[in-house]
């Protein structure tokens, strides 16, 4: 499935959520489209301890908090359609193999030479009371006068090239560009519309 054939009201539906869930994935079941978000490591760590407890019960754990659309209750799914979500959830929470978290780190550490990146850093260092979600809720000129201060407050300067843009278009949600680097390439076979 390419990404042109994901239906408008998913697309739409998957930017309202997106505000609310960072990371969001779409998987295509016989019982129809599914958003999820990866688990938390602490939510990951209570199903590891309820895999030993209760083993096939977990999955409906799993799939019950991270399915942020549709509502469903499992009873009325397809037989394997819980185990298949609950899967990829596993899969693309990343904690249970070593080889995506690994792959996940390393691309976080090569983000962090983006200019974008480098202005987080400055920020956090000149100025620690301040949070991420506060940076990010700045408007332009508040975020260039605080950058500013910050080069004066740590002696630095960053140069800031100018970067191409590979983004999608202003509001379009491109799923296989935002989850491409999340899928190894045998999931890939197994999850359509991502390759």
């Amino acid at each position: 499935m390419d990404f042109k054939e994901i239906p408008d009201d998913i697309i739409r539906r998957s930017m309202r959520i997106k505000k609310e869930y960072n990371n969001i994935f779409l998987l295509n079941t016989m019982d129809g489209f599914f958003i999820f978000r990866p688990l938390t490591r602490a939510e990951y760590l209570d199903i590891v301890d309820l895999y030993n407890l209760e083993g096939e019960h977990a999955e409906d754990a799993i799939f019950e908090r991270c399915v942020v659309w549709p509502d469903f209750s499992i009873e009325e799914l397809y037989a394997g359609t819980v185990s298949v979500i609950a899967n990829n959830i596993m899969n693309m929470s990343g904690f249970s193999d070593p080889d995506t978290f690994l792959g996940l780190l390393n691309a976080s550490r090569e983000s962090m030479e983006l200019a974008d990146s480098q202005m987080m850093v400055m920020l956090l260092k000149a100025f620690p009371g301040l949070t991420l979600e506060q940076i990010n809720n700045l408007d332009i000129q508040q975020l260039t006068h605080r950058l500013a201060l910050a080069e004066q407050i740590l002696g630095i300067q960053l140069d800031i090239q100018k970067e191409t843009q590979t983004k999608s278009p202003k509001g379009v949600l491109d799923f296989e560009a935002e989850n491409k680097g999340m899928f190894k390439d045998e999931m890939s076979n197994d999850i359509p519309g991502f390759k």
